[in-house]
């Protein structure tokens, strides 16, 4: 488990994906150099090919393939972008 601040992010790798009952879920491609702000409501973060880099409360960090990040509702947003030269594909569970 990562300690950001005061917020409490985890990483885990995961079984493929399974219909998510408790929200909405955005699938999302981006190129290298382009970078998003996640919207409030997310919650998790799930990679799907290439690497992120994610920057949440002045912290970086940097999620792989595979791997979920859970992150507890903040006051401060997240921002996200592909790491390298391949563009990163990610899902994005919204709990609205």
């Amino acid at each position: 488990m990562n300690e950001v601040g005061s917020t409490t992010l985890s990483l885990m790798h995961l079984p493929p994906a399974q219909p998510n009952t408790a929200g909405t879920m955005l699938r999302l491609l981006l190129y290298p150099g382009e970078l998003y702000r996640l919207p409030p409501a997310a919650r998790d973060v799930r990679i799907l090919a290439g690497r992120a880099w994610l920057t949440v409360a002045g912290e970086d960090i940097f999620v792989s393939p595979g791997e979920k990040m859970l992150s507890p509702p903040s006051k401060d947003s997240a921002l996200i972008s592909a790491l390298g030269h391949r563009p990163l594909i990610l899902e994005i569970y919204l709990v609205i």
